[in-house]
């Protein structure tokens, strides 16, 4: 017997669920990684007009400035509903990169991982971390969260 499902506040009987297996399993998927990004957003994120404010500069120059620091490893952005957010464990009080994510970053891009999967890994357990969060490893020691990516680009490459 199929149950109720709700989704954005509608509830969905077994009358209009998708026949269709496969289907039903793609919205259960995308249901869920809706509901992890929202985690993630909620982990704590800086918006473009944020950092402009912190930064004490133009929205049109904090935009350049990502633009950059992304391209070089320095930073991720996500595309969240058309507003771009940067992950604040990224930067340090004063709105900067923090150096020791670089290696990190480009790890994580070189093991094909897209902005939001890379935030995911960030904060979530880590297998090649003995299931401690990168995040909080980063911490204590950054160069064992940098290991870490390696390795997961090292595997990713040998699929």
């Amino acid at each position: 017997m199929a149950l109720p499902m709700e989704i954005d506040g509608l509830t969905l009987d077994a009358v209009s669920r998708p026949a269709s297996p496969a289907i039903e399993a793609r919205i259960l998927n995308a249901i869920r990684v809706r509901e992890s990004r929202s985690a993630l957003v909620a982990t704590g994120s800086f918006s473009i007009n944020e950092l402009a404010r912190g930064r004490g500069t133009s929205a049109a120059a904090v935009h350049a400035w990502l633009r950059r620091a992304v391209e070089r490893h320095r930073l991720i952005s996500i595309n969240n509903g058309g507003e771009v957010l940067v992950p604040a464990i990224l930067l340090d009080e004063a709105l900067d990169p923090i150096p020791e994510w670089q290696p990190v970053l480009e790890a994580l891009d070189a093991a094909g991982l897209d902005n939001w999967q890379a935030w995911s890994w960030i904060m979530s357990p880590s297998t090649w971390l003995d299931h401690h969060v990168p995040a909080a490893v980063m911490a204590v020691n950054p160069r064992r969260v940098a290991l870490a990516a390696l390795d997961q680009a090292e595997a990713a490459a040998d699929r």
